[in-house]
């Protein structure tokens, strides 16, 4: 019996005598998604490229753009003649401008596997090249990458991997309060493959031990109907007045853990004075805050009491950090949780992505694999990948990141395999003007 093991989950696989492809679920995920299915129709659909095409205007004038990108038609050519195209421009960029001036993207849900993984193709060609401008982080979660390293001590990652389980949120916790909702949709996936989707699984092991769900966000459908989830319909991108509201209920009746915020947090007096009022004459007391967010002052106060006498998880959804001021919800979520006292324990404190996607609160070891090597990029150059419009538009100009000031390299010439920034970039008109300058654009794709 043959596996395949993809983002979406793992699947049974057979190829017939005439050549068509068979994917069914393995057998042993109670709870698959229909999405994998589709892989064996994609492989063979129309919108396959059969062999190397290059734009008509790039052609005509090689090596230098026209402004026509995203509005050309493309011409067929051989695999040895787009060769020969990619390598001289691939030499002449490094010749001429240097390693720095060329830009290696990869970003997205491309293979899960280990030797086509495409990043780490990328990554290995370029190191070998001389080096490469290269991107860092994530569009799904950028804010928390940078922050998460100096509010709690830990990187991403390992926050993901050491959230507490569904299990013993079903036994320990009493309330589940989610900013951003739970979508179950969003856990139909994970990055490097899924084995068995344990979300909705989790979710109704928590609700039939009696875990309350409560659903902060201004869509019904971001908690699923059999958590018969408490709604909280809330003004988008206003989650942090209410939490602020919140401790302030907390600071104004004594009700926090003090023995935990002496203990284990350090500037706690001086965000107190800021809710009560004292730093700038407004407290952010529950009138305040149902004014930003639309909620009832009474929900405010209901929504304090619970966490104050119930075990409480404070989740928080990566959608939470996507948007101006971002880094806002997810520092406060965690403040509130210290305030409650429960961050180490089963019970509670707080999450990052349950339901974003499936591996979050699964219970799983850690295995080690085999990856292939990348050696070592020897240009330093690197811009957050969500600045890739920024750097374009701004060769030499400076910008902030993690406390540095840093640079944007100029870059000549882009190689990207795997995932389309124009799939996750933000102001696609803008990123869709700056993609003209770059002399060269070489893309490693297998559909139009």
């Amino acid at each position: 019996m043959n596996f395949v093991s993809s983002h979406w989950g793992t699947y049974n696989f057979s190829v017939d005598r005439n050549k068509k492809i068979q994917l069914d679920n393995w057998g042993l995920d109670s709870s698959p998604t229909e999405f994998g299915i589709g892989l064996a129709d994609a492989a063979i659909d129309n919108l396959r490229i059969t062999q190397p095409h290059v734009r008509k205007g790039w052609l005509d004038n090689i090596g230098k753009s026209d402004g026509k990108r995203g509005r050309d038609e493309f011409i067929p050519v051989t695999w040895d003649k787009a060769f020969e195209l990619a390598s001289k421009e691939l030499l002449k960029t490094k010749n001429v401008y240097g390693n720095s001036a060329i830009y290696a993207g990869s970003y997205g849900w491309a293979s899960a596997g280990r030797f086509h993984h495409a990043k780490s193709q990328v990554n290995r060609f370029f190191n070998l090249f001389g080096g490469f401008s290269s991107s860092f982080q994530s569009y799904s979660y950028a804010a928390a990458q940078t922050l998460l390293p100096h509010i709690i001590g830990l990187d991403l990652y390992t926050t993901l991997e050491e959230h507490t389980t569904w299990n013993a949120l079903s036994e320990e916790c009493e309330l589940i309060l989610m900013f951003g909702g739970m979508p179950l949709k969003n856990s139909k996936v994970s990055a490097g493959g899924v084995g068995k989707h344990v979300t909705k699984l989790g979710m109704k092991k928590c609700c039939d031990k009696g875990v309350e769900f409560i659903n902060i966000s201004p869509l019904i459908d971001d908690a699923p109907k059999f958590l018969k989830a408490q709604q909280v319909p809330i003004r988008p991108n206003t989650d942090t007045a209410l939490m602020l509201a919140l401790a302030h209920i907390l600071i104004k009746n004594q009700s926090y853990d003090k023995d935990f915020i002496d203990k284990y947090t350090v500037g706690f007096d001086s965000f107190s004075d800021y809710v009560q009022g004292k730093k700038n004459n407004q407290e952010c007391n529950p009138e305040w805050a149902s004014k930003i967010t639309n909620i009832p002052v009474k929900i405010i106060y209901e929504l304090a009491n619970k966490i104050i006498t119930k075990k409480t998880m404070i989740s928080l959804s990566w959608s939470l950090q996507r948007a101006s001021r971002g880094e806002q919800p997810l520092w406060m979520g965690i403040t509130l949780a210290a305030m409650l006292g429960q961050i180490g324990t089963a019970s509670g404190g707080f999450g990052f992505g349950y339901s974003s996607v499936n591996s979050t609160g699964d219970s799983f070891d850690k295995i080690p694999w085999q990856s292939l090597p990348q050696g070592k990029n020897k240009i330093k150059d690197f811009i957050p990948v969500a600045r890739v419009t920024d750097m374009l538009e701004n060769p030499g100009g400076e910008f902030d990141y993690d406390g540095k000031k840093l640079t944007y390299p100029d870059i000549k010439l882009i190689y990207w395999a795997g995932g389309n920034p124009f799939h996750h970039h933000q102001d696609l008109n803008r990123l869709t003007k700056a993609w003209q300058k770059p002399n060269t654009i070489i893309v490693n794709e297998i559909w139009w």
